[in-house]
């Protein structure tokens, strides 16, 4: 169980340094620490039963931190995506008019979400709060043997 312990934490520590770190475009590092969160998890749940209430409280951090950054990473793609059916709309001829409306409504949305300025910056230090706190439980720890 140590090796596995470790890998939690390994990743854990790295998932930190990720959200931490500007050198990166906010775009690449959200999609980062979120692979990163769900491998952690993934982790976790290989954990024994005997520590099935820490693994689930460290895993529900850990799920907390990568919902932190979904919504930041879903307006992220939304723009490009909503261009694509838009283009593909009017190949199979629906109303332009339906087309503009559908359009203007994902638009917005995505504007509310990704249109404050530091949106990334404080979904990223708010995820590595909650990583930090499920890093600072035992089934994250190594014990000293």
């Amino acid at each position: 169980m140590k090796p596995l312990k470790f890998e939690i934490l390994k990743e854990i520590n790295i998932a930190l340094d990720e959200a931490r770190q500007s050198e990166r475009p906010a775009k690449e590092t959200i999609h980062s620490v979120r692979r990163r969160c769900k491998r952690i998890r993934a982790y976790l749940r290989l954990l024994p039963s005997s520590l099935a209430k820490e693994s689930r409280r460290a895993r529900e951090g850990v799920r907390q931190a990568a919902a932190l950054l979904s919504t930041i990473r879903d307006s992220q793609v939304m723009v490009p995506m909503c261009d694509m059916v838009q283009k593909r709309l009017a190949e199979i001829g629906v109303d332009q008019l339906q087309i503009d409306e559908l359009a203007t409504s994902i638009r917005e949305r995505v504007e509310r979400v990704s249109g404050v300025p530091s949106a990334s910056e404080r979904a990223l230090k708010n995820a590595a709060v909650l990583l930090e706190e499920a890093s600072t439980l035992s089934v994250c720890r190594q014990s000293k043997a």
